[in-house]
């Protein structure tokens, strides 16, 4: 931890010889997380040792909206059964199919990615066995 971010420490506590403090990390932010981490230290002075003691998480930007894969992964099943073109599909060769880049709404970069996951997995459930798991591809 470099000394410029020590401006974020909070409820800081001397009981000597420790001191102990909480410090907001952002690692997590960067990557599109909501959520900043809270690290909880103990300093002891007299030893010279730094312990992290807890870890918690603050919310520090508004979650995005819950949404349902449910409706929309019926009208993907079908499409793919019928192999028909739709907005949300990008058909590929020997019947390969990709979810397009706005197949689900867009947010964080991890909540995205959860999404189209999820609707992956509805739309496999519809399908069912029959169809082969390898019809999903990356889009290019």
């Amino acid at each position: 931890m470099h000394a410029e971010k020590l401006h974020r420490i909070e409820k800081v506590q001397w009981n000597p010889p420790v001191l102990s403090f909480q410090i907001e990390r952002h690692g997590g932010t960067t990557l599109g997380s909501t959520r900043a981490e809270m690290q909880h230290w103990e300093v002891n002075v007299e030893q010279g040792t730094a312990n992290q003691v807890r870890r918690t998480h603050r919310q520090i930007h508004s979650m995005a909206k819950r949404w349902s894969p449910a409706a929309l992964a019926v009208e993907l099943a079908e499409a793919i059964r019928q192999g028909k073109d739709h907005q949300k599909l990008l058909w590929r060769k020997k019947g390969t199919v990709a979810l397009s880049g706005d197949a689900v709404p867009d947010g964080f970069k991890q909540t995205v990615a959860g999404r189209k996951k999820k609707l992956k997995e509805a739309i496999a459930q519809i399908l069912g066995s029959d169809w082969p798991e390898r019809v999903w591809r990356t889009p290019a």
